[in-house]
């Protein structure tokens, strides 16, 4: 769930939905179900995130993402995105990076995404870290909300974990969807492994 307030007091919601599976080792598959921040409609992609180097015995990763983001249910043309994938978890501290570089399918028009998250394991089953994510429109007309080529998302993240659910919550200033002034977002995240 997510919620932003702007200087205009303007409130909004969106919600998704996750399922993923790794059918096989360094390969984990992803669909996904989330309300378009473009459009307002829900919609679905499919990802495929592949293990290059590194394992978590190594204590880092490097992989690749590559993904397919539609408009809609009934609108098939979207986005195809690439990217890079870092993780770092040594002595109770995490690090991720990641960077990606999405295309239209059907209009001319590219963007850049770099997420940072870092994270310290206060307890077993509690991480305390900082999330931020900032992006840029590489090419085309289409501006993104107030008629800037960029926005940005930062702030404090808890994570808890039993067994086999988890929980998070992040958040932080934003200028997401934001047609004017800085305001604030929430995102709220739980899930499990079925097996």
């Amino acid at each position: 769930v997510k919620r932003g307030y702007t200087a205009e007091d303007d409130t909004t919601f969106a919600g998704g939905l996750r399922m993923w599976g790794a059918p096989i080792d360094r390969l984990t598959l992803l669909a996904d179900i989330e309300q378009r921040e473009k459009n307002g409609e829900l919609a679905p992609s499919v990802s495929g995130q592949v293990r290059i180097l590194g394992s978590r015995t190594d204590g880092w990763a490097l992989g690749g993402l590559g993904r397919y983001k539609a408009e809609g249910f009934a609108e098939i043309e979207g986005e195809v995105e690439l990217g890079l994938l870092g993780s770092y978890s040594r002595q109770r501290v995490y690090l991720d990076a990641n960077t990606i570089v999405g295309f239209g399918i059907e209009e001319d028009e590219a963007d850049g995404e770099l997420l940072l998250r870092v994270g310290y394991d206060l307890l077993d089953f509690l991480r305390l870290g900082v999330e931020g994510r900032g992006r840029w429109r590489l090419s085309g007309a289409e501006e993104l909300a107030g008629g800037r080529n960029w926005d940005a998302f930062a702030g404090p993240q808890v994570l808890g974990h039993r067994g086999f659910f988890f929980g998070a919550l992040t958040g932080g200033v934003s200028t997401v969807g934001i047609e004017s002034s800085v305001g604030w977002m929430v995102v709220a995240t739980a899930g499990g492994a079925a097996f």
